[in-house]
């Protein structure tokens, strides 16, 4: 019996994970957008790109430390090396050795930069910069992220408002099939007429599995972007509505100027090609460093000898200066110039990209704010012709036709409804983007 009962515990556990297994997600939009910033592989490499530039900011800040050299050299010849020499007094001849053999050098070195002509400052401000611009750049890509999951969340939303009203659709169709077949019986109405109100109850249902594929495709694709399985059953719990929105076109324009990190961006590009033009022109300056050095000779297995001593501690202060290159950092400077001018240019060009896309995305939303209350009203008035139209046709003082046509038109005001409220949705994340800041944080008002 206590086997028995282990066993129907396990078939229940079993049971009750395979149940929660085909249970469907249910995600919240924020977590959505979460989930993705969390996922998203494209924003992990900007994310390395940011380490990236710190560890070239810290690395080009050590460039004005000391540096300490090793090198060990062995070197051998056909035979040793001998010097002669006559004494012009005596006549006597005198030999010399001048090397060995063999030869064995190591020589350490300590190298200190004195003066570089502000070489140095200028690569770590380089570097500096860019870790501010590898920062906007991540900044502006977690934007167009938010923009891009907030749509596919939305998509899932109006697809779901669709198959549920065509659903209710073919229902509708069912019933009107139903009722015609019903009078065709008792010999109300002709034949062509059923058979026209089953060739609609066929549409309604090829209606239906499209908008169930097109929310299935839209479910697939924010699986996707979450890193989740394709085929994931997923439920959104958020609704398509109109938030409260007051700010101006000129507004969000100030705000985009102020906070849209393509804009703000310029502002380091264009110091970091200044300072590179910089940095092309200091190495016309002198430079000046200090190097300290060791080195242990030995020649031959005795050593060293009279001639070359086994240990030789000097230093030396180098001055630098490259007097003539054929102009080559001059045209390396030129260069960086016309690199400088670019930036400029580029920066005009964003600068009236980003302030089309507010427009644009201004202009969406005015109109799908003025069509959400043209399509709730329109909607509303569908249904009710739908109902009178039934009706009539019910009692016989109205063809199929005019049924149909109210369902038709009832269709049409459906769709135009869940667009225009899709529409002010997403002209509301694209404003987002383009002004690089929650819209509803800006004006205090909750999601």
């Amino acid at each position: 019996m206590r086997y028995f009962s282990f066993f129907l515990i396990l078939i229940l556990l079993a049971t009750v994970c395979l149940s929660r297994a085909g249970e469907p997600t249910l995600l919240t939009l924020p977590q959505a957008v979460e989930q993705a910033l969390q996922y998203n592989k494209n924003l992990d490499n900007i994310r390395k790109s940011v380490e990236e530039s710190e560890l070239k900011y810290r690395a080009a800040r050590k460039e004005r430390l000391p540096k300490i050299n090793t090198t060990y050299t062995y070197f051998r010849l056909g035979d040793d090396l001998n010097v002669a020499t006559t004494n012009p007094t005596s006549g006597d001849t005198f030999t010399f050795p001048l090397m060995t053999r063999e030869n064995y050098t190591w020589i350490t070195s300590f190298n200190l930069p004195i003066y570089m002509a502000g070489a140095i400052k200028l690569n770590e401000d380089i570097a500096r910069l860019g870790i501010d611009i590898s920062k906007l750049k991540l900044f502006q890509t977690r934007n167009e992220l938010v923009q891009a999951v907030k749509c596919w969340y939305f998509n899932i939303l109006r697809d779901d408002k669709l198959v549920a009203f065509y659903e209710q659709n073919l229902k509708t169709y069912l019933e009107h099939e139903r009722v015609t077949r019903h009078l065709h019986e008792q010999g109300q109405v002709a034949k062509n007429t059923l058979l026209a109100a089953r060739v609609e109850t066929l549409n309604a249902k090829q209606e239906l599995a499209t908008a169930r594929r097109n929310a299935d495709i839209s479910r697939s694709t924010l699986n996707i972007a979450l890193g989740w399985d394709v085929n994931r059953p997923l439920a959104v719990e958020e609704e398509l509505n109109r938030k409260p929105f007051d700010l101006t076109l000129d507004e969000c324009l100030e705000k985009a100027r102020k906070n849209n990190p393509e804009l703000v961006a310029f502002a380091f590009l264009k110091q970091q090609a200044e300072k590179a033009v910089r940095l092309e022109i200091v190495h016309y300056i002198p430079t000046m460093d200090l190097s300290v050095n060791y080195m242990a000779n030995t020649q031959g297995k005795s050593g060293g000898d009279e001639f070359m001593p086994n240990n030789l501690l000097y230093s030396m202060l180098n001055l630098r200066w490259n007097l003539f290159d054929w102009g080559q950092k001059a045209d390396e400077a030129a260069a960086r110039r016309k690199n400088l001018e670019q930036v400029i240019n580029n920066e005009q060009i964003v600068r009236d990209a980003v302030l089309m896309r507010i427009k644009e995305a201004n202009a969406r939303l005015g109109t799908a704010a003025e069509n959400i209350e043209t399509a709730t009203l329109a909607l509303a008035e569908a249904k009710e012709n739908v109902r009178i139209a039934s009706l009539r046709y019910r009692e016989q003082v109205a063809p199929a036709s005019e049924v149909t046509d109210a369902m038709a038109a009832l269709k049409k005001s459906e769709l135009n409804h869940a667009s225009a409220f899709y529409d002010y949705n997403a002209a509301v994340a694209a404003l987002e983007c383009a002004m690089g800041t929650d819209i509803h944080k800006i004006i205090g008002t909750e999601n």
